[in-house]
C-alpha cells in the first residue's frame, strides 16, 4: 500500500507540474492575444486615416486636372485669331434643266448657322 501511496502522490505532483505550464502557456498566449489585437486596431485606424487622406487627395487631384484642362481650353482659344468676316452670300447662278413648263428654273441654297448648328433651306424660285 505504501508503494500505492507513493505512485499517487508523484502523480499528483506530475499532474500539478504539467497543470502549472499549461496555465503559464495560457497567461503567455492571452497576453500575446492582447498585443495582437492592439496592434491590429492601431494599423486598422491608421489605415482607416490613409483611406480618407487617398480620397481628399484623389478629389484635390480631380479639381487640379478640370483646372489645367480650362487653362489649356483657354490658352488655346485666345491663340486662336478671332475672324474679321463677316457672314458672306453665296448666289448660285447655275441654270437648271427645264422641268417641262418651257421656263428653265433654279434653286436657291440658303445656309445659316444657329446655335452650333448648320442647317440648309431650299428653296424653288421660277
Amino acid at each position: 500500500m505504501a508503494s500505492d501511496q507513493m505512485f499517487s502522490i508523484s502523480l499528483n505532483k506530475q499532474q500539478q507540474l504539467e497543470a502549472g505550464k499549461k496555465r503559464s502557456v495560457w497567461f503567455q498566449l492571452t497576453l500575446e492575444k492582447e498585443e495582437l489585437i492592439q496592434a491590429l486596431s492601431t494599423e486598422s485606424s491608421l489605415s482607416s486615416k490613409l483611406k480618407d487622406l487617398n480620397n481628399e487627395l484623389t478629389h484635390k487631384l480631380e479639381v487640379k486636372a478640370q483646372r489645367l484642362e480650362l487653362l489649356t481650353s483657354q490658352s488655346m482659344m485666345s491663340d486662336i485669331p478671332p475672324r474679321k468676316a463677316g457672314p458672306r452670300t453665296m448666289v448660285d447662278h447655275t441654270p437648271y434643266a427645264d422641268e417641262g413648263c418651257g421656263k428653265s428654273s433654279r434653286m436657291d441654297n440658303a445656309a445659316v448657322h444657329q446655335g452650333g448648328k448648320l442647317t440648309i433651306y431650299e428653296s424653288k424660285q421660277p
